[in-house]
This record gives C-alpha cells, sequence and structure tokens, in this order.
C-alpha cells in the first residue's frame, strides 16, 4: 500500500496484493493504482504477465484530489 496525503485527502494510490509461491519466492497477484489520469486495474498470471495492461476503473479530472480520495475510501482501508 502506497497511499500519498496532501491536505487531509489521498491524492495518489498504489494497493497491491501478493502471495508466496511454493517455492518462497513473492508473486504479485494484482494492484489498483492511480497513474496517468486514470484509476486503473492491472491482473497478473502465475509468470507475471499483466493481463488487464491498465483496465480503467474511472477516469480522474484535472485537480481531481476528491476522486482519488474516494475510490481509496472506496476500497474499505481508511476510516
Amino acid at each position: 500500500m502506497r497511499p500519498r496525503w496532501y491536505k487531509g485527502r489521498i491524492v495518489d494510490f498504489a494497493l497491491q496484493q501478493l502471495t508466496q509461491r511454493e517455492d518462497g519466492e513473492w508473486a504479485e497477484v494484482a494492484r489498483i493504482d492511480c497513474c496517468h489520469s486514470t484509476i486503473h486495474r492491472h491482473q497478473f498470471t502465475f509468470d507475471g504477465k499483466d493481463l488487464y495492461d491498465h483496465r480503467v476503473i474511472q477516469q480522474i479530472p484535472k485537480e481531481g484530489w476528491d476522486v482519488v480520495n474516494a475510490a481509496y475510501d472506496a476500497a474499505g482501508l481508511y476510516k
């Protein structure tokens, strides 16, 4: 989890899901983050290939801090 705060709101974040493989190595399963003016999702295969390659959840308008903050809140991680 990588939240960035500005004036009491989350303005940038990345939420990452990992799993530990049988060989002990960690592998990324999924990630939701915001960059490129979108909140988007990545879904990874066992070998690390990104199946979605930035599947857009929501566009972020200019000065869209409230949009980013609401999306982070919707994930249920900050109260």
